[in-house]
């Protein structure tokens, strides 16, 4: 900026001598005006201003304050600011400044040709930790007793997964490694306890964002808005500023500023299922909580206490068949599951189950006109005939596992489920209806929810939002297909290159355009 304004007076000596009539100088400040006023409107902002200061937020103010050491990034977050309190390091879950966690600095030097060892995040499992759970090696014993085999190196994110692998965890030393301890935000201004309401529209000379307003009707102005607030709040705060679909828009009584019929459609979520187990000899010291002096060694808390991860796909015919009833077609190899054999299902043994490739959609709309209002979701789980088919099939896998007579974990440790109350004890030939109760009643959201302002439908290629200026959506909300894994390593990928992106087409210190 104070390059231009150097230049803009240097040129004045030359722009004078050209001025041979008054209607002359009339010209000139009928060109110039415009810049003149977009100079002092950005004089008095931020160069960005990111909304949203979990995952996405924490990276993309990161990065483009290393693309752009001298830019003024405010990252506005509605949580509270818990980067001094250790305890959050050890949280299964959190929802705060910062948020989720990646993979990215591996722990050994197996399948190096698919992992990194610079990176900023450190990888850690049972083995690397030297948690070796009683029941670890029975159970990959017991995957072998129903054909599957253990992965090379036990990687599970190495190249196609569908056998028997380690668990991994973001963690170093234990510690759970969250955006903004690895991703620094030094030199970044961060306003914590701060809920944006809406962002701030200019029509001169066309829609654009000029800058946010919060709930209490504070104002800061900026170049560009990154709006990276989830799969959750994101829909929600543009369509309380008139940007969503029309109909819902005029429901709440709000001025339509761009129809995005398709914003709050195609959300995602991966649906989980615990199930727990009673032991045939609870006195063996198998399970933590009990006797065993093995669980109060240190290292049984740097970890979650599960040993392995088995990710499986399903039969290729019976895929076949539900893919072609939901879409009331023969789908062919077009439908992109059958492009080559996914893993439909996690199982975390011994334990949980999660849904990875769902294709039901949900819905995400608002309540009201109050950004105070939580927003309204429908996820519609168990919508679709491949889902429900996916849930009954891996349910009875997992009860052949557990109960089975045909492994060692059935035949010598685990007697039956511990059903919750109104339910038999899980078999391997429970019925449809049983295992669809199940689903219904215990499955739960992972918080892994994506895809409410869809790339292609509400963002284009860019992550800048269809139909005004100024304004990127870069968070889960933008993917949108069902990421068939946890989706932190993605939306981090998401993030770093959203940063590259903007430092690309927005240098710092320019005037908005």
């Amino acid at each position: 900026m104070v390059a231009a304004e150097e230049a803009h007076r240097d040129n004045l000596p030359q722009v004078l001598a050209h001025i041979q009539h008054p209607k002359d100088l009339c010209s000139i400040f009928h060109s110039t005006i415009p810049q003149i006023l977009n100079n002092i409107e950005y004089l008095e902002g931020w160069d960005h201003i990111v909304v949203g200061g979990v995952l996405a937020g924490c990276v993309i103010a990161s990065c483009l304050m290393e693309y752009q050491p001298s830019a003024r990034i405010l990252v506005i977050e509605a949580g509270p600011d818990v980067s001094k309190n250790d305890e959050i390091l050890h949280f299964q879950s959190h929802n705060f400044l910062g948020g989720h966690w990646a993979d990215q600095r591996w722990y050994d030097n197996e399948n190096e040709d698919q992992h990194g060892h610079e990176g900023k995040f450190y990888i850690e499992s049972p083995t690397s930790t030297n948690r070796l759970y009683p029941l670890a090696q029975m159970a990959q014993q017991a995957w072998g007793d129903m054909g599957s085999k253990p992965l090379p190196g036990n990687d599970t994110n190495a190249g196609v997964n569908l056998d028997v692998g380690e668990l991994n965890e973001n963690r170093h030393n234990g510690e759970r490694q969250i955006a903004p301890f690895t991703y620094l935000l030094d030199g970044v201004t961060v306003l914590t306890d701060s809920v944006v309401g809406s962002v701030i529209l200019s029509d001169r000379p066309d829609v654009k964002v000029t800058g946010v307003r919060l709930v209490d009707g504070t104002e800061y102005h900026g170049k560009q808005v990154i709006l990276s607030a989830g799969a959750y709040r994101t829909p929600q705060v543009l369509m309380l500023l008139g940007l969503g679909p029309k109909e819902t828009l005029d429901t709440h009584g709000l001025k339509t500023v761009v129809d995005s019929p398709e914003m709050g459609r195609n959300f995602t979520d991966h649906v989980m299922v615990r199930m727990n187990w009673k032991l045939k000899d609870p006195a063996k010291g198998y399970a933590i909580g009990s006797p065993n002096p093995l669980f109060a060694q240190p290292q049984f808390s740097k970890g979650m206490p599960i040993s392995h991860i088995k990710p499986f796909g399903e039969p290729r015919e019976e895929l076949e068949a539900v893919i072609a009833k939901d879409a009331g077609c023969n789908a062919g190899l077009d439908h992109y599951l059958l492009k080559k054999e996914f893993a439909m299902m996690e199982a975390m043994v011994i334990n949980f189950l999660m849904a990875t490739k769902p294709t039901s959609r949900g819905t995400m709309t608002i309540a009201s006109k109050d950004p105070a209002d939580h927003p309204l979701l429908d996820p519609n789980y168990l919508a679709t005939g491949v889902d429900t088919y996916v849930w009954r099939h891996s349910l009875r896998k997992m009860a052949t596992l557990m109960a089975g007579d045909i492994t060692v974990l059935g035949r010598e440790v685990v007697a039956e489920e511990a059903a919750l109350p109104g339910f038999d004890p899980l078999g391997p030939y429970a019925s449809d209806e049983e295992l669809d109760r199940r689903v219904q009643i215990q499955g739960v959201s992972t918080y892994h929810g994506a895809g409410s302002c869809s790339m292609g439908s509400v963002v284009d290629i860019d992550l800048m939002f269809k139909g005004i200026n100024n304004l990127r959506i870069a968070d889960a909300s933008v993917i949108s297909i069902a990421i068939g894994a946890h989706i932190q390593a993605a939306v981090y990928a998401l993030a770093e290159q959203t940063a590259a992106i903007i430092a690309k087409d927005t240098p710092p210190h320019a005037p908005y355009t």
